[in-house]
């Protein structure tokens, strides 16, 4: 089977089993011949990871291995996150674990000299719990794979550095599910009785619940690759994110699996049921059931109510019991003491960037990520988001970056204890108690379309509050019915919104001069010689606060990529009229 291309015809027409002969007449000109609709149709299963049974390349392909292993061989080509929806064909069938697959994406990467930033983001997060290997274990590997000994020295082969069983899985709950896996008469002999004994019960009960069995037996087990996991989703499930721990930040491969997994993220909260969000996202409930459940594999999210009984549980699994208890008290206890009201602070990436670049705590950092990459942080994480920015050093070498986290410090305490702003209160106690308030990060939104944008935030939130300025290129987002309290467009932070402000309403403003892209200048402006300082604005991106006595050298240098907007930056007492040249 040829290898797939990364051009697919619109998804729709493949998922509801279209074929060539009933499609439109313009897809069909399009197309030009049913061979190429076939080839289309296989090219999309793959790169889609479908079901052979339940998928239209039932009828294109006949031999259902062959289509497994092509698409085993796409996704690792790919680097893409292991295919655990089909984890039943991908064990059993193609003999494929994945211990084995990350094994392969790693071994390839050290053959090519790949970087480890090449992994995706999932895929790395998930190559940690499996194989152990982050950032700095991988680059030890690769300097372990090429020391060999001798005048001519030879790589070591990838098998004799990398580990040679998977990692205990850190992140594994009672409410998982346990199936036995493609198992060998040889690995069977080494097993202890209490093991073979609970193989023995997997494989006559079949799928089976992982709190009944003995968790050190079942995690040995799975690291000699005779069992593997399924984490099950129900439709009235609901979750709660927390900050993201272990989250590697490499970069985007923007395949289909990584894309829903970020429109589920900023999208879901621990109200909404995951058939509501299926809904709300009009988007296949199993695609979002798969979604949810890799996030709760991977440590990003956790069931508030599991589905089963604890007080029949094994009772190897009590700490582990009593740590998930204690995430749902926390939760619950926080949601029920608010009112229903809900509101939103939307941001920029900027201000992520400056709690990143900031020298601030590792737990504040990983508020960062969490804001970055999930696009939202919800309420009950904010007190400790409020805690870590109280307690963050004031940096004299970067006063900037504590200037921000002292804001936001203090505008998100004064709207969630500011009863003022709230839309009801606690009758029974006779206390007013402020909003609930959810951090969003408007590029995280702004992936899903403006209609399924407008639902989810009419349905989770009676107010939006934007911060100020929004990067330049940000779209402000709004909705028609929830009240929006901050600017009513994102061009207001804009250099022609200023120069309209200086010239039409306050007749001066700090010495401001815009420049045309590609301008060439042969000594520095002397408007801004009285100032030592000035902010320079490039297209596009936030300002630079630049010396003047460096500033010629930096706008040469800026204006050869587009047009620049410079302003003195002003000591008291020091305004001047606005300059507009």
């Amino acid at each position: 089977m040829d290898t797939p291309d990364e051009s697919v015809l619109d998804g729709s027409f493949v998922r509801r089993k279209v074929p060539f002969d009933k499609l439109p007449t313009s897809i069909q000109q399009t197309l030009g011949s049913r061979k190429e609709w076939e080839k289309a149709v296989v090219n999309y299963s793959l790169s889609h990871q479908l079901r052979f049974k339940r998928s239209l390349v039932k009828s294109i392909v006949r031999n259902e291995l062959e289509y497994y292993k092509a698409m085993l061989k796409h996704s690792q080509d790919h680097l893409m996150i292991y295919p655990y929806h089909l984890a039943d064909v991908m064990v059993m069938q193609c003999e494929t674990t994945p211990f084995l697959y990350y094994h392969n994406i790693f071994s390839f990467m050290l053959e090519h000299d790949r970087s480890y930033d090449t992994l995706p983001n999932f895929s790395a997060s998930d190559g940690v719990l499996t194989m152990g290997i982050g950032r700095n274990e991988y680059i030890e590997i690769m300097n372990k794979s090429k020391a060999g000994k001798g005048m001519f020295r030879k790589r070591l082969k990838p098998k004799t550095v990398l580990p040679a069983e998977p990692m205990i899985p850190a992140k594994l709950d009672f409410w998982w599910t346990v199936c036995v896996g493609h198992v060998l008469e040889s690995a069977v002999k080494d097993l202890s009785p209490a093991e073979h004994a609970t193989l023995d019960r997997i494989i006559e009960q079949g799928p089976t619940l992982a709190g009944s069995l003995d968790r050190d037996i079942i995690i040995a087990l799975y690291q000699k690759q005779l069992v593997y996991f399924t984490v099950e989703i129900q439709d009235d499930d609901t979750i709660y994110i927390p900050p993201l721990e272990g989250f590697v930040m490499n970069r985007v491969l923007g395949d289909y699996f990584e894309t829903l997994l970020y429109k589920v993220f900023v999208s879901i909260d621990e109200r909404t049921t995951v058939k509501e969000l299926s809904g709300l996202l009009e988007i296949d409930l199993n695609l979002v059931k798969d979604a949810v459940s890799m996030y709760c594999r991977l440590g990003f999210a956790f069931k508030r109510h599991p589905h089963t009984a604890t007080e029949k549980l094994n009772k190897s699994w009590n700490k582990a019991i009593k740590k998930s208890a204690m995430q749902i008290i926390a939760v619950d206890t926080k949601e029920g003491a608010y009112t229903t009201g809900r509101m939103a602070v939307l941001f920029d990436s900027t201000m992520t960037g400056f709690l990143m670049m900031g020298n601030f705590s590792s737990e504040l950092k990983q508020h960062a990520v969490t804001l970055f990459e999930a696009g939202k942080l919800s309420d009950n994480s904010l007190p400790s988001l409020i805690h870590q920015l109280t307690i963050a050093p004031q940096q004299e070498e970067a006063h900037e970056f504590s200037g921000h986290a002292i804001v936001l410090r203090n505008t998100l305490s004064y709207l969630r204890h500011n009863t003022s702003i709230s839309v009801g209160s606690n009758e029974e106690k006779g206390i007013d108690l402020g909003m609930q308030v959810d951090l969003l990060r408007c590029e995280s939104l702004a992936v899903l379309a403006p209609s399924i944008r407008n639902s989810v935030l009419n349905k989770n939130y009676n107010l939006l509050v934007s911060m100020a300025p929004f990067a330049p290129g940000v779209r402000l987002l709004q909705s028609s019915l929830v009240p929006h309290v901050g600017s009513p467009s994102a061009d207001v932070s804009s250099a022609w919104f200023k120069l309209f402000l200086y010239s039409k309403i306050w007749h001066g403003g700090p010495v401001s001069l815009l420049l045309v892209a590609g301008t060439v200048l042969k000594r520095a402006p002397s408007c801004f010689f009285p100032f030592e300082e000035v902010l320079v604005y490039s297209w596009k991106h936030e300002a630079d606060t630049i010396a003047t006595s460096s500033l010629l050298h930096h706008l040469n240098d800026v204006l050869r990529y587009g047009p620049v907007f410079v302003q003195a930056l002003p000591r008291r007492k020091q305004f001047e009229h606005t300059h507009h040249l």
